[in-house]
């Protein structure tokens, strides 16, 4: 493997590059390739797979440098991190830790109490940097490591920095809470918070703080009003292009949640009448969740304007339809170089005809991007076809998201083209659900073989 390719496969994750590092007769031509990824973010979309900690580990441990590099990752883990990278580093050395490299703990520590300081006086939390959750990561980490002993110091730790603070911006700990009700059991963790609440101060302002939020919270959801279409409206109009709030998204989302059949078709019916385009694009939004109750043929046209995200719109609205004409307009984005749009409205409308363009304009990308891996995924989970392999192994490769890698090799395994090669890759695997997949089809396959090999020997000696 070049050192080119092996940077390709490490970046995302790929097993093949862990099990190059164990077979390899010069694996150390590899090192400073691992180290430069182990000390950076690596991660796609790490708040669905996660960090790629673990593998990085692994990736360690595999060249035989466990000390060396637990050396170098101590002064880069005491800088001011990026949370992503943060946790990335933390996920390592827990690793370590477990191992029983209680340098590692040592570490994990420093960089808790130095946060903790940090929170005690700190104005502005970056959301670069959001180091109140990087708090709450150790804070987990540590309850982990050291068990009840760590949960009492660090409920304890959070009152401090409550009451050095006092304002709400640390006032909240539910993730870490969530985890130790998971570890020890709702009924401890919450006997011992009240009991100890009467008895110390920190103890007191971390729980009464915690449950101000939470009825706070619960008051919010509570005082909710639906989101009507008079409203809706109102709301769009307010923003110029460029201008609308994340918060127009979820109006929309919160709509179709509501929303009965007569105020679909008159909000389908502005949309029609409107003539902003920048209008008619955001209330689109609201057709991605649920079908477009008027003709099919207003959202083609849509799909052939010269506003982009107008267009963009208008095709993932037609996304959820299974329709002649729909499929027709797939193939005319495919054939365009339209790959995304067009593979998207193949999800619902794929042909096994389709099969050889698919595999033109896929073959043709050196990258598959995740919406490329999304809907690649998506069609041929739901379509058996054997000669799907070569597309399949190509986004496996080359695709960045390792929770969709996952779901490529279930498609893989699907349709009968998942060889043992790949599967022995997916044992090391960045993404747990594919490691785990992996095991399991590995050991059916060598059960399989030992049955056959059985039921052989037994023919033999009948005869």
């Amino acid at each position: 493997m070049t050192d080119k390719e092996f940077l390709h496969q490490l970046r995302r994750g790929i097993g093949s590059a862990i099990v190059e590092l164990k077979q390899s007769d010069n694996r150390e031509k590899y090192k400073e390739i691992v180290y430069s990824c182990c000390l950076k973010d690596i991660g796609y979309d790490n708040q669905c797979e996660g960090t790629k900690g673990y593998y990085l580990y692994s990736a360690i441990v595999a060249l035989g440098c466990e000390e060396e590099f637990l050396h170098t990752i101590k002064d880069v883990y005491m800088k001011r991190l990026p949370y992503w990278f943060m946790q990335q580093l933390t996920d390592i050395l827990l690793l370590y830790a477990s191992d029983g490299f209680s340098k590692a703990t040592s570490i994990l520590r420093d960089k808790y109490s130095q946060l903790k300081e940090r929170l005690m006086k700190q104005k502005g939390f970056p959301y670069r940097y959001c180091e109140r959750e990087q708090f709450e990561v150790l804070m987990t980490t540590l309850i982990h490591l050291e068990k009840w002993k760590s949960f009492k110091q660090c409920v304890d730790d959070a009152g401090a920095i409550i009451l050095a603070r006092k304002d709400d911006r640390c006032a909240y700990y539910d993730w870490f809470l969530g985890c130790a009700e998971t570890q020890f059991g709702k009924i401890k963790v919450w006997k011992y918070l009240n009991a100890a609440s009467t008895q110390s101060e920190y103890m007191r302002i971390f729980v009464t703080e915690y449950q101000k939020t939470e009825n706070t919270g619960k008051e919010y959801q509570a005082n909710l009003q639906p989101v009507t279409l008079a409203f809706l409206l109102d709301e769009v109009r307010k923003y110029s292009p460029g201008l609308g709030p994340y918060g127009l998204i979820g109006y929309c989302m919160s709509f179709v949640r509501t929303a009965g059949e007569e105020e679909l078709i008159n909000l389908a019916r502005y949309i029609e009448a409107e003539d902003n385009d920048y209008v008619k694009t955001q209330l689109l939004r609201v057709f991605r969740k649920v079908n477009y109750p008027l003709k099919k043929e207003y959202l083609i046209d849509l799909a052939h304007s010269n506003n982009p995200e107008l267009r963009e719109a208008a095709i993932y609205a037609l996304v959820r339809f299974k329709d002649e004409q729909i499929h027709d307009l797939a193939v005319e984005l495919l054939e365009s170089g339209e790959t995304e749009f067009g593979l998207s409205l193949l999800k619902k409308n794929w042909k096994k005809s389709d099969d050889p363009l698919i595999r033109n304009v896929v073959m043709k990308s050196q990258r598959v991007s995740h919406p490329m891996q999304m809907d690649l995924r998506n069609i041929y989970s739901n379509h058996k076809l054997a000669a799907c392999e070569e597309v399949l192994s190509h986004a496996y490769r080359n695709g960045d998201c390792s929770f969709c890698r996952s779901k490529i090799v279930h498609a893989m395994g699907k349709n009968g083209c998942l060889s043992d090669e790949i599967l022995i890759e997916c044992q090391y695997d960045s993404y747990d659900m594919t490691r785990e997949y992996a095991n399991r089809m590995l050991g059916n396959r060598k059960d399989a073989a030992a049955k056959l090999l059985e039921k052989a020997l037994d023919a033999v000696l009948k005869a």
